[in-house]
């Protein structure tokens, strides 16, 4: 039985790889209460960092605090130390999920053969190289090769949809045992199911009618880069606003850094419509919500006043912000390549419009037949898999790779 875990990410007590680090934070709490394993986060930070609020990621992730669940800053100059090693040997298992360890762990492996190491790999970089035009330099070369002495140093890799691991078994041979585990967080029953719950995002005292305007609303959720299909969505809102409805409005849910770079990851074209939304008062911008409990009442005002979540992305493992949002019964358009839609049946009619993220007209008539659509009911999209069944997955892999 696997008595304690070291899970080494990045971004773990901060806004960074949100949803990367929800999966974990659910998943470790899940392993901590069923099998009474103890679980020590490492959290990569920058030398120099300030330290950081402990209790902040529990908020963020809606995860109560655990005394079986430890969180720590590890810069990069004390993770190669001989004593971090040492502390790592103690555990049973290291599940890693980001490729800035990398070198820790091929050095680490070196030194203790018989550690075993699990890699959780969200995104591909080669994938994501393809996705975006090509990147370079040395920051994407180092970061490449760190990926990929992760992928040679663990003893079992899992995947975060079966097409992201058809395209890792392709691209490096993968003979080591693999697995798919879908990054599903929890979400509490109440949130879906009381008619009563209304978020602090609508005014509670005004009747519904009020709430909800006459404006088409479409809302991004996620990181501003190129491979989210950036350049799709602003062509395709383009067209669906001058052509469309005039009051429509696009928003953006990302961290502010980002959402201040939006334009920088477009074409001129596309740069010249995104302005001219901006001025026509049709883009409006929110920084990514840092509660948990808070963001669910964002996912339930958007049901309430039906809203539509687009995600047109080139490449995409998973997005965890379509499944949030399918599960509420908030009708979405996404991209056929995002890893969320093997979840879906073969045949969805429900609140669902796949498109073609190459297309911009086939996004726009997605957005249009989705603007046309009733407004769903809540849970009308039903999983065949539970977030409870993909942490018992996890685990069993961990400990049976």
């Amino acid at each position: 039985m696997m008595r304690s875990v070291a899970a080494l990410t990045w971004g773990f007590m901060g806004a960074r790889l949100h949803s990367i680090n929800l999966f974990l934070a659910h998943a470790l709490k899940f392993i901590t209460l069923k099998y009474n394993s103890v679980c020590d986060v490492y959290d990569f930070v920058t030398p120099g960092a300030s330290p950081r609020d402990f209790r902040q990621p529990f908020d963020m992730y809606g995860v109560e605090s655990s005394p079986s669940v430890s969180i720590r800053g590890v810069n990069g100059l004390e993770a190669l130390s001989e004593e971090f090693f040492d502390e790592l040997a103690a555990h049973d298992v290291l599940l890693v999920n980001i490729f800035h360890w990398g070198s820790v762990i091929s050095r680490l492996k070196a030194k203790f053969p018989h550690i075993k190491v699990i890699y959780y790999i969200h995104s591909l970089l080669v994938c994501e190289n393809a996705a975006c035009g090509g990147l370079s330099g040395e920051r994407f070369a180092l970061d490449l090769k760190n990926q990929e002495s992760l992928i040679a140093a663990a003893d079992g890799v899992i995947f975060p949809s079966h097409a992201e691991a058809d395209y890792a078994r392709r691209l490096y041979g993968i003979k080591k045992p693999t697995t798919v585990v879908y990054p599903l967080p929890i979400i509490p029953a109440r949130v879906l199911e009381e008619p009563d719950f209304l978020p602090s995002f609508v005014k509670r005292r005004a009747p519904l009618e009020e709430r909800v305007d006459n404006r088409i609303k479409f809302v991004y959720i996620g990181r501003c880069v190129r491979q989210k299909g950036l350049e799709t969505l602003v062509d395709a809102f383009f067209k669906f606003f001058t052509r469309s409805n005039r009051k429509s409005l696009l928003t953006f849910v990302s961290d502010s850094n980002e959402i201040e770079e939006i334009s920088e990851t477009l074409s001129d074209r596309a740069k010249g419509k995104f302005r001219f939304l901006q001025a026509q008062n049709a883009i409006h911008l929110i920084d990514w919500i840092n509660s948990r409990k808070r963001y669910l009442e964002f996912l339930h005002s958007l049901l309430i006043q039906n809203s539509i979540v687009i995600a047109p992305s080139l490449y995409d493992p998973f997005n965890i912000a379509v499944y949030e949002a399918l599960s509420f019964g908030i009708k979405t358009v996404v991209s056929r390549l995002a890893g969320v839609t093997e979840l879906l049946p073969d045949a969805h009619e429900g609140p669902c419009r796949l498109i073609n993220p190459t297309s911009p007209l086939d996004a726009y008539l997605g957005m249009l037949q989705m603007a046309n659509a009733a407004a769903p009911n809540r849970g009308t999209v039903s999983f065949p898999i539970t977030p409870e069944m993909s942490y018992e997955a996890l685990f069993r892999f961990m400990v049976g790779a």
